[in-house]
């Protein structure tokens, strides 16, 4: 089993707050408990669930501004050779900044004594 340290500080400098009863609760701004963490052995451990789903389903035209401009073909083998992410289409739209990157500047003439 992997723990993960929770800074109390952080959390509440972000405006949320902590309330120890029986157990630890993390709640929101209005008051919404987001988080609650059982004691075991001195420590306060938070389940998480083992089925909850992690894949995220993205757009190729999302993807390829999200994975910085990644070519269709990078961005299938990524869906290869990864887990928890779905991209859906086949055919993206013409991006403005990809084709603006692949222009060239002309060279200058060479100058031409005369």
């Amino acid at each position: 089993m992997t723990n993960t340290l929770i800074s109390a500080h952080s959390i509440t400098q972000q405006g949320y707050r902590i309330v120890i009863e029986n157990d630890m609760h993390i709640e929101s701004k209005e008051g919404k408990t987001i988080l609650t963490a059982k004691m075991h052995d001195g420590l306060y451990y938070v389940r998480t669930g083992r089925h909850a789903k992690v894949n995220a389903t993205i757009s190729l035209d999302l993807a390829h501004k999200r994975f910085g401009h990644a070519s269709d073909e990078r961005l299938k083998n990524l869906q290869k050779s990864t887990t928890g992410i779905e991209i859906t289409g086949s055919e993206r739209q013409f991006c403005d900044i990809c084709a603006q990157n692949k222009s060239r500047r002309h060279a200058f003439p060479e100058e031409r004594r005369t």
